[in-house]
């Protein structure tokens, strides 16, 4: 969990390379103007009376001067806007969902698509034909790389207030993961690691939609959705669009203090194996929920027809605790085994299918009446 003095220090961290960006452009204009200011002085010299009548080379050279300038001036100003003519930037007054998914349907091979958000109301609006144009992408040979906030960090926590009343945050990270969670299933087949999504800790201090060699760039506002925003279009070989790339880069590797991990982490839960000569895969699982609130000291598993899981079954009813890695975490918990023969216990079963269902998104029942579950409370951290 990240701590507050650890977010401010990263927010500090990105604010200085904007400032040293946005001085970049302030030395540009200090040229502009130094340059006009020069050739102005040097026109007033050159014409003075007695300068012209005591020091007529001198007025000749000051005037050949003050021309030389404003030549360089407008040099320099058309050099300036004819770069920025071959990778202009414009803005839109929101994020363009349908034009974004239509450079994603259109990617060639080696294209590179990443989209860095707290959560994507793009995806969960339009994730039929987000879906659609992922795969299309990655058949053609793309790369796909998204980075979501990770639901319980500090910085979700403090979107979520920002954006109180205007967006809930928790339900619309819930969404995507879900969705994200059945492509990167689906597009496996198609190219494995073809889609990457990873989830963040840290506080960012941008939005970015790429792709290609273009992104739709936006801040974060307080108090307003950055997809109802105005959106930059940005170019990414120029100092802005390279910068919001190292920012992706930077959350995307994570720290020590700021970590990030991969949505497979976040989306199972593997058993540490009791015995050696078994071998543990990793298991659908959801934190138990009070009035739409999580609670994370409460989680149901749900097994599979293997027998590691039977063996697991059999194996917790006698234990007093379980060990199991989440989150890239090691935790334990008291487990308990949900018997629909028990009424209180069938309750509670299928209050937690629902819950797993709702969590990856599937269709009511899914699971069917009655699936293994298992009860995990009192979870606490394993400090090795």
């Amino acid at each position: 969990m990240e701590r507050p003095a650890q977010v401010d220090s990263r927010e500090k961290h990105q604010l200085e390379r904007a400032l040293r960006i946005t001085m970049s452009v302030k030395k540009q204009l200090f040229v502009v103007i130094a340059l006009f200011s020069a050739a102005i002085i040097t026109v007033i010299f050159g014409i003075i009376p007695v300068v012209r009548v005591s020091y007529p080379l001198i007025a000749d050279f000051l005037l050949g001067l003050s021309g030389n300038l404003l030549v360089a001036i407008i040099i320099f100003i058309f050099l300036e806007r004819g770069i920025k003519s071959l990778h202009p930037i414009s803005e839109t007054r929101s994020l363009p969902y349908s034009e974004f998914i239509e450079n994603v349907r259109r990617a060639n091979k080696g294209d590179r698509i990443r989209i860095l958000e707290t959560f994507s109301s793009l995806i969960n609006q339009s994730h039929l034909e987000f879906a659609k144009a992922i795969q299309a992408a990655i058949k053609a040979g793309a790369e796909v790389e998204v980075l979501l906030f990770h639901p319980y960090s500090a910085g979700a926590k403090r979107r979520a207030e920002q954006l109180k009343g205007r967006a809930n945050v928790p339900e619309g990270i819930r969404k995507n993961l879900a969705y994200l969670y059945e492509l990167q299933f689906v597009t496996e087949h198609i190219s494995p690691n073809s889609l990457q999504v990873r989830l963040y800790t840290a506080l960012p201090s941008i939005q970015m939609y790429r792709w290609e060699e273009w992104a739709f760039v936006s801040l974060f506002p307080i108090g307003k959705r950055s997809d109802r925003t105005p959106n930059l279009k940005v170019p990414m070989d120029n100092p802005f669009g390279s910068y919001v790339d190292e920012a992706f880069e930077e959350l995307w590797k994570g720290t020590d203090e700021a970590p990030t991990i991969s949505i497979d982490e976040h989306m199972r839960l593997q058993f540490i194996v009791p015995s050696p000569d078994l071998t543990s895969t990793s298991y659908l699982f959801s934190y138990n929920e009070h009035n739409d609130q999580v609670d994370r000291t409460n989680c149901y598993v749900v097994g599979d027809n293997s027998l590691f899981f039977f063996f697991i079954y059999e194996d917790v009813k006698e234990k007093e605790n379980v060990i199991f890695l989440l989150d890239n975490k090691k935790w334990c918990a008291e487990p308990h085994v949900l018997n629909p023969k028990v009424s209180n216990d069938l309750n509670e079963l299928i209050h937690a299918r629902e819950l797993i269902e709702r969590r990856y998104g599937w269709a009511k029942e899914r699971l069917g009446p009655n699936p293994f579950i298992l009860r995990f409370k009192d979870i606490k951290e394993v400090m090795d």
